[in-house]
């Protein structure tokens, strides 16, 4: 994801909280977490006169698809309009994946087949295009990844970058640059401050 930071964030305290404070004009921008713990290998075609080979696709995208925890209490605690998706992925799966999770698709959503996108991760460019879209500064942003190439796109992209643990070791990705590394979204909570900005706290 790639959130924007209002300022640097501030040394952790001896139970390794961190919060960092974003300004309300400035938009979060969410980057390909994985709603699921594999991605199905799902060819759903865009017309059929087969009902049940689109029934068992549908079928087996559920049964592949479910929220990690934290995702939806994170989003939830998001202004609306303040966030996107920048994913790997291709638009049909990734509007899938949200719709199977009830959460509600982005106005802002950048997919790997965007016409708009030359190249895709490791280099930044998804994470540039979605800030642009959003019309913030990619480099007050926060953004959420779980794989090597991800974190790297993200760091290249120049905003905060949150590492999350729910494709891979903590030891196979820590190495890239990522400012935080967590378990699950869990660790990640967002307040608001009287003065309207958005506070996350980070227990890593």
């Amino acid at each position: 994801m790639t959130p924007v930071s209002h300022g640097t964030p501030t040394a952790g305290t001896p139970s390794r909280k961190t919060s960092i404070s974003y300004n309300p004009e400035v938009s979060l921008a969410f980057t390909s977490y994985k709603l699921g713990n594999k991605e199905a290998n799902v060819v759903i075609a865009d017309e059929s006169p087969f009902e049940d080979e689109e029934a068992e696709e549908e079928k087996l995208l559920d049964m592949s698809v479910r929220i990690l925890p934290g995702v939806r209490a994170l989003i939830d605690s998001l202004p609306e309009g303040k966030y996107a998706v920048a994913t790997s992925g291709a638009k049909t799966y990734c509007h899938g994946c949200l719709t199977r999770t009830n959460i509600t698709i982005p106005k802002v959503c950048v997919t790997a087949d965007d016409s708009r996108l030359t190249r895709g991760k490791p280099f930044p460019d998804p994470f540039l295009l979605a800030a642009s879209d959003l019309g913030i500064d990619p480099k007050r942003s926060v953004i959420f990844e779980d794989s090597p190439s991800g974190i790297k796109a993200a760091v290249a992209a120049g905003g905060t970058v949150i590492a999350v643990c729910t494709s891979h070791k903590r030891e196979q990705i820590d190495k890239f640059g990522a400012h935080y590394v967590v378990d699950t979204m869990d660790q990640v909570k967002v307040t608001h401050a009287e003065n309207g900005e958005l506070v996350f706290t980070v227990e890593h």
